[in-house]
């Protein structure tokens, strides 16, 4: 690293990584902060697919270790970003991510649990989601969420001991389990009882994105409704 370089971390983490990491181990080199080496956060905000809010006209959020640090890294933002926001520090700057993918995963949790009251009632979900989006004001739009808020919260979850990440996990997986339950009603009876296969394929949440690490199914343990119906399970992650 050269004297007055600029360190800007982009990657979705908890709030306090930029100053109780990234800071302690470049200090821990012999480099002061504001002198010898400018460090911020600002986190991505990227909609893989979407043509109308790319990189260059979605606002960029800023927070350095110093008001200095700030500066310098929204004026470089500020050379191909139109608009770039400044926040009072890195951890601000990492809390604004935190809630942004929090407030989404809010709502994937709530649109879940929905889906399967709706099933009970035997009424149309999507038809319910389209009626609500008319509302024009008050109802954010539905959209999938990121599986990254597990990783941002697990840290502070173990120190604060909240129940937030184990509710998510809780309801991705009873959808998982809902919906490889309607595959297989659908599959039933199968067209030939020899060698009957089931294929779950797991496909990434983000439209047009082929990020299958994103998706919240995988690691999510499916358990076929009928054990003894003599299906073979097989998971598909990376061949889509």
């Amino acid at each position: 690293m050269k004297s007055g370089s600029l360190i800007v971390l982009e990657s979705t983490t908890y709030p306090g990584t930029t100053e109780e990491v990234a800071l302690h181990r470049l200090e821990q080199g012999g480099w002061k902060v504001g002198e010898d080496f400018l460090l911020a956060f600002s986190p991505e905000r990227i909609d893989p697919g979407n043509k109308i809010y790319t990189i260059d006209n979605t606002p960029k959020i800023v927070g350095g270790i110093t008001a200095h640090c700030t500066e310098v890294a929204a004026v470089y933002y500020e050379q191909f970003i139109d608009s770039v926001v400044r926040v009072s520090s890195a951890r601000a700057a990492e809390m604004v991510k935190l809630l942004e993918n929090t407030f989404r995963a809010v709502n994937i949790g709530l649109v879940n649990e929905l889906a399967l009251m709706c099933d009970r009632m035997e009424i149309d979900v999507w038809e319910i989601v389209d009626a609500a989006a008319t509302k024009p004001f008050g109802l954010p739009h539905t959209r999938t969420g990121d599986f990254l808020v597990g990783v941002s919260l697990l840290k502070k979850q173990r120190e604060g001991g909240t129940e937030f990440r184990p509710l998510l996990s809780k309801i991705a997986g009873a959808q998982l389990q809902f919906a490889a339950c309607r595959l297989l009603a659908m599959m039933s009876p199968p067209v030939t009882a020899i060698g009957r296969l089931s294929i779950l394929a797991t496909i990434t949440h983000v439209i047009r994105c082929s990020k299958s690490e994103w998706c919240p199914a995988k690691g999510c343990p499916v358990v076929c409704p009928r054990p003894s119906c003599g299906w073979t399970r097989h998971n598909i992650f990376h061949h889509l």
